[in-house]
């Protein structure tokens, strides 16, 4: 429904910027990271003992609909060995264990598990890297740019030391300009640069450290 109120409009905009398009997929990503690898390794260790999430004490709140959703898994695999698909059952609740020392990149990869099968962030996947590129470009010209300032600057200098010829104020102004010029230009495009890889690592992988988030 379209905002009707003036604040309700300005509660929209803000909404989007903080959250629209990717924004909040990459919230949620690092919220649910630092569970992956746990609740990895406590499912393998629910198998090796024979046990189940009621053995677990979870007695925090966000724990509730985790719990709810591990039954409605265990009456879903139930229903599932009912209709004879055994195989399909284990899948999801079987009793076998899988090991706890799975890669880190496969716990936390977020493009198989996400990205791929998601319109929107593969849209600003695309488009970020689209952008990377073209920075990439901008970069090497702004180099080729603070190169030839440079260069003329130091060719007027040898000029005015092996002769008397004078150099006009408005060529050593240019080639001054174009030096300052590139040399900013190229330091804020690696800035931009930088950040863009590191837009472009949150929807393939980014390794999760729990000390390093406190």
């Amino acid at each position: 429904t379209k905002p009707k109120t003036l604040k309700d409009k300005i509660f929209k905009i803000l909404l989007n910027t903080r959250l629209g398009g990717s924004k909040g997929h990459m919230i949620a990503h690092k919220i649910f990271d630092g569970d992956g690898i746990f609740l990895h390794k406590q499912g393998n260790r629910m198998k090796v003992a024979n046990k189940s999430f009621k053995d677990y004490s979870t007695p925090a709140s966000a724990d509730v609909l985790l719990n709810s959703y591990r039954r409605y898994l265990d009456v879903a695999a139930e229903k599932t060995r009912q209709a004879g698909l055994n195989s399909v059952a284990a899948t999801v609740v079987g009793m076998n264990k899988y090991g706890d020392d799975a890669p880190r990149a496969e716990l936390l990869d977020r493009y198989n598990t996400h990205t791929v099968h998601c319109s929107i962030c593969m849209k600003d996947l695309q488009n970020a890297r689209k952008r990377n590129v073209n920075l990439q470009r901008l970069e090497t010209a702004l180099q080729g740019t603070t190169g030839s300032g440079i260069a003329a600057l130091l060719t007027f200098a040898a000029i005015r030391r092996l002769s008397s010829m004078a150099i006009p104020g408005t060529a050593l102004g240019a080639a001054a300009l174009a030096s300052t010029v590139g040399l900013a230009g190229s330091f804020l495009t690696a800035r931009l640069r930088r950040s863009t890889d590191k837009t472009i690592n949150g929807f393939l992988f980014e390794d999760y450290v729990h000390a390093d988030k406190n």
